[in-house]
């Protein structure tokens, strides 16, 4: 995951770079739009905390 430390911080942007050492596949998932809902998620909040 990639971004959750922005997303609880708030901040407005966010820079990563990553070297995958395997096929994957990349989900974009709008934090702003849903920051309520993803909160509220036990199981998102377990991953953003473990990471």
């Amino acid at each position: 995951m990639m971004g959750e430390s922005e997303f609880m911080a708030k901040s407005a942007q966010a820079a990563a770079t990553v070297v995958a050492l395997s096929d994957f596949r990349c989900l974009e998932l709008p934090y702003a739009r849903n920051e309520d809902k993803l909160k509220q998620n036990p199981t998102f909040m377990t991953k953003v905390a473990e990471s």
